[in-house]
C-alpha cells in the first residue's frame, strides 16, 4: 500500500521532529492538579464546565460552554497553564450536541502546537456535509508545513487526497491531489490558485500498473475498473 507508507512515514518523521520539544511533560504537582479541578473558577461557566483530575491516568478532563454555541471537551496533559503535551480536543454543538470538530496532538497553552490532527465538519454552499481531515505541524493552532488534507462530501461520497505546504495555515506553493483515478498538481502562492495540471507519473493506478507489467508480466489498461487491487493502494474512500 504505498500511499498507506508513504502516510506512515510522514506522520513517523512529523513526530520525531516535533517530539523534543514537548517530549517532556511536566512534573505532576498539587498546582496543576489544582489548576485542572478549579478551571470551572477560571472560566466562570458555574452550570456546564468542571475540571476533573485522574489519579490514575494523570490526564486532566475539563467541559465547558463558551457561549459562542459550542461545547467544548478537552482530555490530556496538564501543566499550571492549561493543556500541555499530548491530549484530545473536541467541540459540539450547544443547540443539539452535533460534531464539529476535533483535534488530537501536542497542546501549549490552550493551543495546538506541535504535531497534531485535525478534523472539522462544515456545510459548502449546497448544504452538503463537508468533511475535513488535517495532519500536520501545528504553531499557535495554525498548521506550517507539509500537510496531509483529506476531503469528503459525504453527500456525493467524494473524496480527495492531498499533500501540500502550508505558511501559517495558508496553501503556498505545489500540492499533489489525489482523487478516485487521477493525480494532479496545483500550484498555489499564498492561497490564490495558480494552475493545475494532472501528473501521469503520480498516479496511484499508473504506478500499480508500471509494478504490474513489468514484474508480473500483467498488461493493465488505465482505465481497468475490474482490478480492484488497484484501489488497495489508495487512500481514497470507497
Amino acid at each position: 500500500m504505498i500511499r498507506k507508507y508513504i502516510l506512515r512515514l510522514f506522520i513517523t518523521a512529523t513526530i520525531i521532529l516535533s517530539n523534543n520539544l514537548y517530549a517532556q511533560e511536566d512534573e505532576i504537582t498539587n498546582d496543576i492538579k489544582e489548576h485542572c479541578t478549579s478551571f470551572i473558577i477560571n472560566y466562570k461557566d458555574i452550570n456546564n464546565s468542571h475540571g476533573i483530575w485522574s489519579e490514575n491516568e494523570n490526564l486532566c478532563t475539563v467541559s465547558f460552554n463558551n457561549g459562542n454555541g459550542t461545547i467544548v471537551h478537552y482530555v490530556g496533559s496538564w501543566s499550571i497553564n492549561g493543556p500541555k503535551g499530548y491530549g484530545q480536543g473536541y467541540s459540539f454543538s450547544s443547540e443539539d450536541g452535533r460534531f464539529i470538530s476535533s483535534y488530537k496532538g501536542l497542546w501549549r497553552n490552550f493551543q495546538y502546537e506541535g504535531f497534531g490532527h485535525l478534523i472539522v465538519n462544515s456545510r459548502n454552499p449546497d448544504g452538503e456535509l463537508i468533511t475535513k481531515s488535517m495532519m500536520g505541524v501545528f504553531e499557535e493552532d495554525r498548521l506550517n508545513g507539509l500537510t496531509y488534507l483529506e476531503i469528503y462530501n459525504h453527500h456525493k461520497k467524494l473524496s480527495s487526497v492531498s499533500y501540500g505546504m502550508r505558511n501559517n495555515h495558508v496553501i503556498d506553493g505545489v500540492s499533489i491531489v489525489f482523487t478516485d483515478k487521477l493525480a494532479t498538481k496545483v500550484v498555489w502562492e499564498k492561497g490564490k490558485f495558480i494552475d493545475v495540471r494532472e501528473s501521469l507519473l503520480l498516479s496511484d493506478q499508473n504506478n500499480y500498473k508500471s509494478v504490474q507489467n513489468k514484474y508480473f508480466d500483467k498488461h493493465l489498461d488505465y482505465f481497468e475498473d475490474k482490478n480492484i487491487e488497484i484501489y488497495n493502494i489508495s487512500a481514497i474512500r470507497k
